[in-house]
């Protein structure tokens, strides 16, 4: 129940989705992940979803591009700098989503929105993770942060929102 890629992943047109329902599926692409296809909603509700290039979310075709559920994960683990950006961060959104790339920064460039929790952690034995957010970043489970993580809000009136609770333990 697995696809390893060692290139770009992409959706596109009225007919393009990712369908992840195993609870042990994982889809790891190594290059730019890019949802610009149909509407995701109901179709990413299990499995962890690696993206180790840039996370590109479209609203090219529909503006739910990218609309996880129930226990899918987002798991940002790149080798070099990562970027995550949403053109519709109202109507689509992580689930769960973790950062663990050590001494490496993934920098969400706008408004996102993780509907439940986001996890901060340090993958290997060196180096500390980094996010950096432009802009508003909603969460609405727990926000948590471990091994060094470090965290950066950059710019004024933008706000990291947490609903749950906050922990520097993950």
């Amino acid at each position: 129940n697995s696809m390893v890629l060692s290139g770009a992943f992409s959706t596109s047109g009225t007919s393009g989705t990712l369908s992840m329902t195993n609870t042990n599926g994982l889809v790891d692409v190594n290059g730019t992940s890019t949802f610009a296809g149909a509407d995701e909603t109901g179709l990413l509700t299990a499995g962890t979803f690696e993206a180790r290039g840039n996370f590109v979310q479209q609203n090219t075709v529909r503006n739910k591009s990218y609309a996880p559920s129930g226990s899918h994960k987002t798991s940002l683990w790149g080798g070099s700098n990562q970027t995550v950006s949403f053109a519709d961060p109202t109507n689509s959104f992580f689930w769960d989503v973790e950062v663990k790339n050590s001494g490496i920064t993934a920098e969400f460039l706008n408004q996102a929105t993780a509907q439940d929790n986001f996890t901060i952690i340090r993958s290997g034995t060196s180096g500390s993770p980094q996010a950096k957010f432009d802009a508003t970043f909603n969460v609405g489970g727990n926000f948590l942060a471990g091994n060094g993580a470090v965290v950066v809000q950059s710019g004024s009136g933008k706000r990291i929102i947490v609903a749950g609770a906050v922990s520097d333990s993950a």
